[in-house]
């Protein structure tokens, strides 16, 4: 769970000081021992550029940035995403405590903290590209589309006022949940999440693997032949219970990988647009 990979990780950051003040001069030593007395509370700070930091408008406060540092790890973020993965955690807590969330809003530092470290470890580790937020908009308003199948807490659609944001699954269930997750794609029972819906139209925009997107296809095949009742000896009340699932779905146009072969040739294609 996240809560024990955060103990996990204060322990080791416990470790390194106590590492450090071994090795240090005995005024040194005071020195981080009352710095190491804070709670273990990782510190957040805004990064000042160098200047006078007038101009540059609207860009100036987009290029703003955080430092989140803990247990001699420093990270940074831009401001605009550290407030986005705020208002997550606080519309997560809210959903499930209510008014109650306001106690645990304390525990942001830690979260941001932990979940920097798992993704900063997988830097470079994957292609994937963002979809604008017009093409989401469009998704929603024309099928009710609402849900990411493949996102993470920081390019995921956010909920904003006047703009209705979806929710959406990602890799670490683990260290995303409590930034609004439903956790991996390859985990959820997507008739259920549809049934309660009435039916259920998902985004997928999975990462530039052909073996991934293949592994994919074969999961949605899996839903979409429940769904189309052809799995089994149907009967007319089955025909009333079945649900409408729909999955949009963006990948490069690779035709000669195995995993668009296994998509352009599935029997529930319906739509094929290439966009060049």
């Amino acid at each position: 769970s996240h809560s024990a990979f955060l103990s996990d990780v204060q322990k080791c950051s416990r470790r390194l000081i106590l590492e450090e003040q071994s090795r240090g001069s005995g005024g040194n030593k005071r020195k981080r021992k009352n710095a190491s007395s804070s709670n273990n509370i990782p510190k957040i700070t805004l990064v000042e550029k160098d200047g006078d930091g007038r101009g540059g408008g609207r860009n100036a406060n987009r290029d703003r940035q955080v430092n989140v540092a803990f247990g001699g790890v420093s990270m940074r973020i831009n401001e605009m995403h550290k407030n986005k993965l705020y208002s997550l955690y606080q519309f997560t807590l809210t959903n499930l405590l209510g008014r109650d969330h306001e106690r645990y809003l304390q525990y942001f530092p830690q979260l941001l903290f932990t979940i920097l470290l798992r993704y900063d470890a997988l830097e470079g580790a994957g292609l994937q590209s963002a979809i604008p937020p017009t093409v989401f908009r469009f998704l929603h308003t024309r099928f009710g589309c609402a849900f990411e199948c493949f996102a993470s807490p920081f390019n995921c659609w956010l909920k904003k006022s006047g703009d209705k944001g979806g929710t959406y699954g990602s890799a670490f269930g683990d260290t995303d949940a409590l930034f609004g997750s439903a956790g991996s794609f390859f985990g959820m029972e997507f008739l259920e999440m549809a049934k309660a819906e009435s039916g259920g139209c998902f985004q997928a925009n999975p990462p530039f693997a052909s073996e991934f997107i293949e592994r994919m296809c074969h999961r949605m095949h899996h839903f979409l032949t429940i769904s189309n009742g052809e799995n089994d000896n149907s009967t007319d009340t089955d025909e009333k219970k079945r649900i409408p699932l729909m999955f949009v779905i963006f990948v490069p146009a690779w035709s000669d990988s195995s995993g668009w072969k296994t998509l352009s040739s599935s029997p529930h294609m319906t739509k094929h647009v290439l966009l060049s």
